[in-house]
């Protein structure tokens, strides 16, 4: 009878002996053994984990399945000899053993452990108190009277909490400071109940914050402000906001605002980045400006008075040859390129190749539609057609491509008199 070695967590590696006997019980060598492994009636092909090896009669089967988890999965697995012969007799078919890969169920949690836990729990009240023994790790005897101590302090839900005493920092404390502690209590000293010493503290010259300052008992601070209907420069760090009503709407460094009732903005030496050459070159822009309006005029009418443009010879990128091609062209074209009617059209020729453009494909109706919507090239390759290959009957004019495909049809019709005529090529 085969022996089952028992149930194993998949990725397990069991090990089974085996022997190889004479009949008189002598152990003799298996010539070539393979082992196979079979589940489900079916035999596997693990991609490797599954070993024999041993000599004269002792050897042992590996079996490691976590090499190819997808082949042992769940289940129940028997192993046998695939190949071998022992003393010239075959042995192949011999059962070795039987496992399975978690496929035994687990009975059902029982005994003390069960009920005194009960069900949902309810039974873990009946634990007892937890107990700090002298041959626990790293066990203290200041550890665990702390600890008698601290539960009896808490008490139930933790209601004996409002009897802890106030904390307090000792000197035998690690990281004890005398400075701390006095900080500490200065602190708590200085807040008071639910921070109302904050009031008390001091609001030393020149540090009080800038509400305070503007209170009504302090708004003579706000004299020190210079008057802005006549200052004569603003710091750029005022906001744009504290000066909207005076009408300066942006900052920058050290601008002129204007005396009230407005006024154009002027740029002074005394000002920062202030240049002589700066002023000038604003003062010119105006200039332009002006003399640019002065000349466009209403609606841009005035564009007419502008001279004509012409290159002169002092002008970057000039060259005569340029200047002439540009006034022979003004010639040529003329006014609204009427001009363009002079321009010479005698001298053209055909290229050589001029033709070669042409399709070569020959048309026909079949796929080319009604000879009446052809294209001129269309037109032409078949009158070359006509006379390269075309076939006549009593009744019809038949014209075919060279590769003999008809291109068109035309019927024949005779008076009787020896007179024909050729229809509409379809």
């Amino acid at each position: 009878m085969i022996e089952y070695y028992g149930d194993f967590l998949r990725g397990a590696t069991l090990r089974i002996p085996l022997n190889s006997l004479l009949s008189s019980g002598a152990l003799t060598a298996i010539t070539s053994p393979a082992v196979a492994v079979v589940r489900g009636g079916s035999v596997l092909t693990p991609s490797g984990g599954v070993s024999l090896s041993g000599s004269a009669g002792v050897y042992e089967v590996v079996v490691d399945t976590s090499v190819d988890p997808a082949t042992f999965v769940k289940g129940d697995y028997s192993l046998r000899l695939s190949a071998g012969t022992v003393n010239g007799v075959s042995v192949a078919g011999y059962w070795l053993a039987a496992f399975s890969l978690e496929n035994r169920s687990v009975a059902p949690q029982t005994g003390d452990a069960y009920a005194r836990i009960g069900a949902a729990g309810a039974g873990l009240t009946a634990i007892g108190p937890v107990t700090l023994a002298s041959s626990q790790p790293n066990y203290a005897p200041a550890t665990a009277a702390a600890l008698a101590s601290l539960v009896t302090t808490v008490g139930a839900a933790g209601a004996g909490l409002t009897g802890l005493p106030p904390v307090t920092l000792a000197t035998s404390q690690p990281n004890y400071a005398a400075a701390k502690e006095s900080t500490l209590a200065g602190l708590v000293a200085t807040v008071g109940t639910n921070g109302n010493g904050l009031t008390a503290i001091p609001d030393p010259a020149g540090v009080g914050t800038l509400l305070t300052r503007l209170t009504s008992t302090r708004a003579g601070y706000l004299d020190s402000i210079p008057s802005l209907a006549t200052a004569s420069q603003i710091p750029a760090d005022f906001t744009d906001a504290l000066f909207a009503s005076a009408g300066v709407f942006s900052s920058g460094a050290m601008v002129n605002v204007p005396a009230s009732g407005g006024g154009p903005v002027q740029l002074d030496a005394t000002q920062p980045y202030y240049a002589p050459a700066t002023a000038s070159a604003l003062a010119s822009v105006a200039s332009a400006v002006s003399s640019l309006a002065s000349e466009v005029g209403d609606a841009g009418d005035g564009l007419t008075n502008l001279p004509a443009v012409t290159l002169a010879a002092s002008q970057p990128g000039y060259a005569p040859a340029t200047a002439a091609a540009l006034a022979s062209l003004a010639s040529t074209v003329g006014t609204a390129g009427d001009g363009l009617t002079a321009i010479p059209r005698d001298g053209y020729r055909l290229a050589a190749d001029g033709l070669d453009a042409i399709a070569t494909a020959e048309p026909t109706v079949a796929d080319d539609g009604p000879m009446s919507t052809w294209t001129f090239p269309q037109l032409l390759r078949w009158l070359v057609a006509r006379f390269g290959r075309a076939s006549k009957t009593p009744t019809a004019l038949t014209v075919s491509t060279l590769a003999g495909s008809p291109s068109t049809v035309q019927a024949l019709t005779d008076d009787g008199a020896g007179n024909e005529s050729t229809g509409a090529p379809s």
